[in-house]
């Protein structure tokens, strides 16, 4: 069980995740100059300690990428 929800987990990335990937970059990068923030973390990525929960950001980039992504 554990190896085929692996696999699943491996497939779903390279099939759902890594085509998005460039495309959110690019709605964050466009965001985070249009408003001026000097660094956006992710983070999932990254091992964030402390976040101001005010400056999430999660939901504007997720509206705008839905704005711009088109399937």
């Amino acid at each position: 069980v554990r190896d085929a929800n692996e696999e699943v987990q491996a497939k779903e990335q390279e099939v759902i995740v890594k085509p998005l990937y460039p495309v959110m970059v690019n709605v964050i990068r466009v965001i985070g100059e249009r408003e001026q923030y000097t660094m956006i973390i992710d983070p999932m990525a990254s091992q964030v300690i402390f976040y101001d929960k005010k400056q999430d950001i999660t939901k504007k980039v997720t509206d705008e990428f839905n704005k711009t992504y088109k399937k």
